[in-house]
């Protein structure tokens, strides 16, 4: 959670897929990466481990193209075409393999996955004693998209909008015979469902004044939620009674004004000022059934966080660059200013 990875100047939080084996992000799409592991510069807040910038490809502005991929975890359909002289579009769309009879590398990740479970102690006394069993079930699935349309308004602004969309769904099913000494109950049965959804889209203005001054404004919105669902059953045969059961429904909502500035006019300097307004917004909804009681929960959080930063990357020769800068953010959850200075010998 300490790694920042952002598309197009957006942060997102529905970073992987399938267990975190998978990236969420269609590599399709992606025109250049940009990482760091150290030195990150003042514009990126106080994440503590990298930070990983993302441009997505504007789309071929000649001739349409098209493309479809699959391979043993998903398939994959890629289409980019000029909608004029001037405007040009690309969309990446993924979906799993979660059909009837899923791959041997799908099988394997599972096989991974469910081979040391937070039950193993259970089930290793279900294994050892003949009148205790049980067994554990989980399947996943997941699709993504990613869209951007550009338009070139003169040779100095152009003018995007990036749309991202993906979507997990996790089923887990354990089933307990002859537990009664640890559940209360001779048989037991567990579900759970979890579905996580994120959903963003960022509006960015280039614009590139003269040789030594440019500037970037980009407004953003990312929701993420997460729903989780599980029930706890009684088996009785081929019958099955209610014990209870737990509902959660969780969002995350960021909206982020961002004003990059870059000023290069000064011999050997490469200075850089930036201003960013985010506000969040959390929702924690939960309900509990009991039997015939029902409890409910409600929490909501808002909170704005206000920076400006000024970066200087200067160089002294070919071999050695400084880079000086400092942020200043205030956060209205604490009613508190923060300064981060930082300094990096690049050699």
């Amino acid at each position: 959670d300490q790694n920042l990875i952002m598309i197009d100047g957006m942060a997102i939080y529905q970073k992987n897929h399938l267990f975190g084996f998978l990236s969420s992000i269609p590599p399709n799409s992606i025109k250049n990466i940009q990482v760091y592991k150290s030195n990150i510069p003042s514009q990126y807040g106080g994440y503590l481990s990298s930070v990983i910038s993302l441009t997505t490809k504007n789309g071929d502005g000649l001739k349409p193209k098209a493309s479809i991929s699959s391979n043993f975890m998903s398939n994959s359909l890629s289409l980019e075409a000029p909608l004029s002289k001037k405007t040009n579009f690309i969309i990446n769309y993924r979906q799993s393999l979660d059909g009837a009879s899923p791959s041997k590398l799908y099988e394997s990740i599972k096989s991974y996955i469910t081979g040391d479970d937070q039950f193993n102690l259970i089930s290793e006394i279900a294994n050892t004693q003949d009148t205790k069993t049980s067994s554990f079930d989980i399947n996943t699935s997941y699709n993504d998209f990613i869209g951007k349309i550009s338009f070139l308004a003169s040779p100095n602004q152009r003018i995007s909008h990036t749309f991202v969309h993906g979507k997990d769904i996790i089923s887990e099913k354990r089933d307990y015979f002859g537990f009664e000494n640890i559940f209360a109950n001779d048989s037991i049965q567990f579900q759970s469902r979890t579905n996580g959804i994120g959903i963003g889209q960022i509006l960015n203005w280039f614009s590139n004044w003269n040789k030594s001054y440019s500037s970037k404004i980009s407004f953003s919105k990312y929701s993420f939620s997460s729903k989780y669902f599980s029930s706890q059953e009684q088996l009785f045969d081929d019958t099955k009674i209610s014990i209870g059961d737990f509902q959660e429904n969780n969002s995350l909502t960021s909206r982020v004004l961002k004003i990059n500035q870059n000023f290069k006019g000064i011999k050997s300097h490469n200075i850089s000022f930036n201003i960013e307004d985010i506000h969040y917004k959390n929702v924690l909804k939960n309900t509990i059934m009991d039997g015939m009681q029902s409890k409910k929960s409600n929490l909501e959080q808002k909170s704005n966080i206000i920076s400006g930063s000024i970066e200087d990357l200067f160089s002294a020769n070919k071999y050695l660059k400084f880079q000086i800068g400092n942020r200043i953010s205030y956060f209205t959850g604490t009613e508190k200013f923060y300064n981060a200075p930082r300094l990096s010998i690049l050699l």
